[in-house]
């Protein structure tokens, strides 16, 4: 099992949607043209999508802008200087528009609409344990 995925289950009050089949996280990746982390490809298969507190980390088998491929090809549309290499993890409530992007190589960032990306944390077991402190769990 993966860190992540063992990290989420020691928390059961996060919700989470349903798991689905790695065939359906390849076509998402097909559909984005780029490969998820082994990390988020795994908690896909597991979770779906979670939800914690203030925090919301996009999946799969949520039909709002949580999923992560409308939430990905809508902020490529709207910012032609979004990373290629990119998925959104989380999207801000913010008005500036900030975004939380994860790479290929499970690197974490901020990101705003006009095309500044900080790295902010090595892989999503981290940025994970961040959230969890950001929501007081």
């Amino acid at each position: 099992m993966s860190r992540l995925n063992d990290k989420i289950m020691e928390h059961p009050q996060i919700f989470h949607s349903m798991r689905c089949e790695m065939v359906r996280v390849w076509d998402c990746e097909d559909k984005l043209n780029l490969t998820f982390p082994e990390e988020y490809a795994q908690y896909l298969c597991k979770y779906g999508a979670i939800g914690f507190g203030s925090v919301e980390w996009t999946g799969m088998n949520v039909e709002t802008e949580l999923n992560v491929v409308r939430a990905t090809l809508s902020a490529r549309e709207a910012a032609p200087s979004f990373p290629a290499d990119c998925f959104v993890l989380r999207l801000s409530s913010a008005p500036d528009g900030m975004m939380v992007l994860c790479d290929e190589q499970e690197r974490i960032y901020t990101w705003d609409p006009a095309g500044e990306k900080k790295l902010i944390c090595e892989g999503l077991a981290a940025y994970f344990e961040r959230c969890l402190r950001e929501a007081g769990i």
